[in-house]
């Protein structure tokens, strides 16, 4: 078949047909790479937002968390149990902290730890019968033998 003996529209048509999906390729290929950069646009600014958010939550907990600890180091109950070696008492006074930081929600499920002088667990919160553990080691342990103030985090 030749192109001479085909009508003009049909010779149009046959110039034009590469052209137009030429042109569909290049569009089809355009709005692939265009999705592609506002996909990952917008998840680069959700992440940074996301990013920010958290650290902003972590900041503000941190601060409460001082406050508590404040708080709790200070408390005369604490420190007079502490004297009288009176774990029972000891143990019911966090407990109480621990129930007004539940009810005004600041944690879900805080748990207070007093470590004595020597290093070694005194009372926990979440289990009565549990103390003597060695805490030394332990990054908070350090931060309070050598700052000699309350550590929260």
């Amino acid at each position: 078949m030749s192109l001479k003996n085909l009508s003009l529209q049909k010779k149009l048509f046959v110039f034009m047909l590469p052209i137009f999906v030429m042109l569909f390729t290049v569009l089809i290929l355009n709005s692939y790479l265009q999705i592609r950069a506002i996909k990952k646009d917008v998840y680069n600014k959700e992440k940074l937002f996301m990013k920010k958010d958290i650290e902003d939550k972590v900041k503000s907990k941190l601060e409460l968390l001082k406050n508590i600890v404040a708080v709790v180091s200070s408390d005369s109950i604490i420190t007079q149990a502490m004297d009288e070696d009176d774990r029972e008492k000891l143990f019911n006074e966090i407990a109480k902290i621990r129930k007004n930081i539940i009810k005004i929600k600041s944690f879900k499920d805080p748990k207070i730890q007093i470590v004595d002088s020597m290093g070694f667990s005194y009372v926990k919160s979440w289990d009565k019968n549990s103390y003597g553990a060695d805490t030394n080691n332990r990054d908070s342990v350090k931060f309070v033998r050598k700052r000699k103030q309350p550590y929260s985090g």
